[in-house]
């Protein structure tokens, strides 16, 4: 009898942390820097604010219980912190192969916390103001520079856990944001806006101009800057990381395995993988079905040990072998097809059909 056990083991060539991934991280909570110094403007144009994963706030209620109200989901520290199970199958997403769809659980009514405010982009964990900071620092200079929230400083929170770029535009969420752009726009005397960016934030903004805007008019009439801040449009080897089997992190009381419960199907993470704009290679050779990378370090993003051990009855006589092969754009869904895991690779199939698209050049911008 042959048995296999496969063995992920990561050699990462990012220097990305867990927490530019899921917003937060122990050791990164608040960090003394200087303050710049902010010049007070007598006239300045609308900024719309778009985060990255996990950097948004999110909400929930119970769609069974009539008098439920909303109560924070992402991120209610304490219920996380507490190993709360109920907590962390209300932060799971299904995913539906046959139809490219993530979905919340079907009993709750998730959404963000206050779309077109700041509300929902400040700070990663509600109640934690000191401790988690995301855009409140950002918000507060230019506060001093003469901006006002409301007036022309806009946050554009999405449900990252399901908001792959296909669902943004059938959920209606990219026309939302182009209703806030246009209203920023004519509150502000036909100023034309800056969209600011942070991770898969870029990803937004970027799809949403080159994807879901249609006219390059409209862009030309409406948008000052495009501005990202840590853009992955190549992809980041750690989504797959995570997507791809257990991994700590930043919260001590989760399990690696909890951890990759609650997010192996955020839709966040598929569209983060990393995708042939950035890791391009050239194969020398197939081996086991596997593509074999040429000596282009660049291009692989991970490497798989498969130990395969032969077992002949005799608990005396037992051979072991360990392989280990590279994973590249090319061979991603190899890691999930040959584990059983056939609606995850279906995701990654179905994701970089849109990832693996060469970026549009600034033509179209």
């Amino acid at each position: 009898m042959l048995a296999l056990l496969v063995v992920l083991s990561f050699d990462l060539l990012s220097g990305l942390e867990e927490s530019q991934l899921f917003g937060i991280s122990l050791d990164s909570y608040v960090q003394e820097e200087e303050q710049p110094a902010v010049e007070r403007r007598n006239s300045v144009n609308p900024v719309v604010l778009f985060p990255g994963l996990g950097g948004s706030q999110l909400e929930y209620k119970n769609k069974n219980k009539s008098k439920s109200s909303y109560d924070t989901l992402w991120i209610a520290f304490w219920r996380m912190i507490d190993g709360d199970l109920s907590y962390q199958r209300d932060l799971q997403v299904n995913y539906n192969g046959s139809t490219n769809m993530f979905s919340s659980q079907p009993d709750l009514d998730v959404r963000p916390v206050d779309f077109g405010g700041v509300g929902g982009v400040s700070y990663i964990v509600h109640g934690l103001t000191d401790k988690a900071i995301y855009y409140a620092i950002l918000i507060d200079n230019l506060k001093k520079a003469g901006y006002v929230v409301g007036q022309n400083i806009f946050g554009a929170p999405y449900d990252f856990r399901i908001m792959s770029p296909q669902q943004l535009s059938k959920n209606g969420v990219f026309e939302q944001v182009k209703k806030l752009i246009e209203k920023a726009y004519v509150m502000n005397g036909n100023k034309r806006v800056h969209l600011i960016g942070h991770s898969q934030g870029c990803s937004f903004i970027h799809y949403f101009l080159t994807s879901y805007i249609s006219s390059i008019a409209w862009t030309n009439q409406y948008i000052a800057s495009m501005n990202l801040v840590s853009p992955n449009l190549g992809g980041a080897p750690m989504a797959l990381a995570f997507a791809a089997g257990p991994r700590k992190w930043a919260v001590p009381t989760l399990s690696a395995e909890q951890t990759h419960n609650i997010v192996k199907y955020f839709a966040g993470l598929y569209w983060m993988l990393p995708n042939e704009n950035s890791f391009k290679s050239q194969t020398s050779n197939k081996e086991h079905n596997l593509e074999i990378q040429s000596d282009d370090v660049s291009a692989i993003v991970a490497t798989v040990e498969i130990v395969s051990q032969k077992n002949d009855n005799n608990e005396n006589n037992k051979e072991t072998t360990s392989t280990v092969y590279p994973i590249s754009v090319k061979n991603i869904t190899w890691m999930f097809d040959t584990t059983g895991r056939e609606n995850q690779a279906e995701a990654v199939r179905q994701m970089q059909t849109i990832i693996n698209e060469p970026p549009y050049g600034l033509n179209k911008l």
